[in-house]
């Protein structure tokens, strides 16, 4: 009796870009776009990135970013100055991934 065929290995997603540590708003933004474009297959030069910076009293504290992609597909980040910290989102607005920024970036006042 021949055995089962062994069932697929779940795909894994596409890797992340191992660009260096962003340390400017501007390296944060490209960061931000390529990490968003590998993770749907999307094509860098295809979509564009939109960024919108948040405050807290008054003072900047992070930064937004959309990425609008085909069939109304949008994704989005959420830079967290004060911590250092990167929060990614998919198409249904559920967080994908949390990720600690090495080194600090310095916001312009």
């Amino acid at each position: 009796m021949p055995d089962a065929p062994a069932p697929a290995a779940p795909t894994p997603k596409p890797s992340v870009p191992k660009a260096a540590a962003p340390r400017t708003p501007e390296q944060l933004h490209a960061y931000v776009h390529e990490t968003l474009c590998a993770r749907e297959n999307l094509l860098s030069n295809q979509f564009r990135t939109v960024a919108a910076p948040l405050t807290r009293a008054g003072k900047p504290c992070g930064c937004q970013y959309t990425l609008l992609g085909p069939r109304s597909v949008r994704l989005t980040a959420v830079w967290d100055a004060v911590r250092n910290c990167l929060f990614l989102f998919d198409a249904t607005g559920a967080r994908i991934e949390k990720r600690m920024l090495p080194q600090r970036i310095r916001l312009a006042s």
